[in-house]
């Protein structure tokens, strides 16, 4: 059984889209937000088809820790405009936990925000909604206070190993 998410990065006016990236692992958002906490972390700038390719990176890494698995990330196109029909039109496995549309603002720890697009099932009929941002908040909020996030990070801390992270020479990323 996985834990299924989709990630898309946007720009602020979701004019520039990234690729669709899925997970079968690890889609549940203390992950999903640990792993764009990795990105700040790291200092990858705020562009979308970068950051995109960059998150795949992590991600396979933090799936290689202790074995290599077949079933654990993809990609796809993603949509021309962030809406539910084109959403559903993405050929990845929707349950779990649906969408994460992500805009990083900067690279500076918890300067991003999400949409979340989620899968409800009623009378066996599958629907995708969005999330409103107080939803979007308090999902946010039980993540952090999650043990789950302390040790992905921990993770990531030896995957890194003692190769040093990037300096910014701007404030800018």
């Amino acid at each position: 059984m996985g834990n299924r998410a989709n990630v898309i990065f946007v720009d602020e006016k979701e004019e520039h889209i990234s690729p669709c990236v899925y997970l079968h692992w690890n889609g549940g958002p203390e992950s999903i937000y640990s792993f764009i906490n990795e990105l700040n972390r790291r200092i990858i700038r705020n562009d979308q088809n970068y950051e995109c390719s960059r998150f795949i990176q992590l991600v396979g890494e933090f799936f290689d820790i202790d074995s290599i698995d077949n079933l654990s990330l993809g990609i796809t196109n993603g949509p021309k405009k962030i809406t539910i029909e084109n959403l559903k039109k993405i050929h990845t496995d929707q349950s779990d936990n649906g969408f994460y549309v992500i805009c990083r603002h900067s690279c500076l720890k918890d300067d991003f925000s999400v949409r979340r697009f989620v899968t409800d099932y009623k009378d066996d009929i599958y629907t995708l909604r969005e999330y409103t941002k107080a939803e979007v908040e308090v999902e946010r909020e039980a993540a952090y206070k999650s043990d789950y996030i302390q040790s992905i990070h921990e993770s990531f801390i030896k995957i890194q190993g003692t190769r040093t992270i990037g300096i910014v020479i701007n404030k800018k990323c």
